[in-house]
């Protein structure tokens, strides 16, 4: 089953090119215009943070991002303490990526400690979200990804916790998706050596979805999932939306591969994913945008 998905117009890659650009510099100004600093108590966050079980069966630590701290390192003091954890079940994933390639955006598992005020919440997008952003049949359980999901959270007061669930978004919502021109193994090194090439952006690594069906001794279709971001532009653009270092950042790339030998690169709308939570959205969002869409566009040929 395919999801319905945002298609992303591109023009030109002149055009692409002049809006990466015009991006760089947007981003730029808003990170040296702020003059506003958040007075920074990272304590209660952190031992929020500390509870979030990130092991047990069949589960393995990916990656833990500290959104605040990065930004603060890269001079941006704007934001108010953030952190994910990233952490991967195979065994779910490639359940749920074999009902819909899509899904692999979505994974694997995170949970988001921040500080909303003066309260250090947790954040994290339930079952429901899942089966209603990618078009999930009732058929397919989500069982075991909300089972596996709540014991990471079960040493945590339920009134510091809150969910992304489905009845806010439609299918497809916020999902930019590009037919890419190469193979799947060169679009995967495009993309990494163009997003390498950034000097502000850290690349933190990669998943593949398929390799670990293969440990399991199943298999699907070539599906990896690319993972970095910029600390200072994504700091400015968490500014006031601290729920983004969820699902927007770090940003993420899904490439696929269909049956007829078809690429496919998928991603993120942060300006849509900031309006479904927040109702609203901002500039330095626009702005990182525009600029992925333009290196996503010139790495695959478009």
């Amino acid at each position: 089953m395919k999801a319905p998905v945002t298609q992303l117009t591109v023009i030109s890659i002149r055009a692409c090119i002049a809006t990466l650009l015009l991006a760089t510099a947007g981003v730029a100004a808003a990170v040296s215009s702020t003059d506003r600093s958040f007075r920074t108590d990272y304590g209660p966050v952190d031992a929020l943070y500390g509870k979030i079980k990130q092991t047990g069966g069949g589960v393995s630590p990916v990656l833990n991002i500290d959104h605040a701290r990065l930004a603060a390192k890269e001079g941006v003091l704007t934001m108010a303490p953030a952190r994910v954890a990233i952490f991967s079940n195979p065994a779910v994933n490639t359940a749920l990526i074999q009902a819909n390639p899509l899904v692999g955006l979505e994974l694997p598992y995170r949970v988001l400690a921040y500080a909303d005020g003066d309260n250090p919440r947790t954040l994290y997008a339930d079952g429901s979200y899942l089966r209603q952003r990618y078009g999930l049949h009732e058929k397919v359980s989500t069982q075991a990804y909300d089972d596996q999901l709540l014991a990471s959270v079960a040493a945590i007061d339920t009134r510091q916790q809150l969910r992304l669930v489905g009845d806010r978004i439609d299918v497809g919502y916020g999902i930019v998706s590009l037919e890419s021109q190469y193979d799947f193994g060169t679009t995967l090194m495009r993309i990494e050596r163009a997003i390498r090439a950034q000097g502000d952006t850290l690349w933190f690594g990669q998943v593949d979805f398929a390799e670990e069906a293969r440990a399991l001794d199943q298999s699907i279709l070539p599906a990896t999932l690319q993972l970095f971001g910029g600390p200072a532009p994504g700091g400015v653009a968490m500014t006031d939306y601290p729920q983004l270092g969820l699902n927007a950042f770090c940003q993420k790339i899904l490439v696929l591969q269909d049956e007829d030998g078809l690429v496919s690169v998928h991603f993120n709308d942060i300006v849509a994913l900031a309006r479904s939570q927040y109702g609203s959205s901002n500039k330095p969002q626009e702005i990182i945008n525009n600029r992925l869409a333009a290196t996503v566009s010139g790495a695959i040929g478009l």
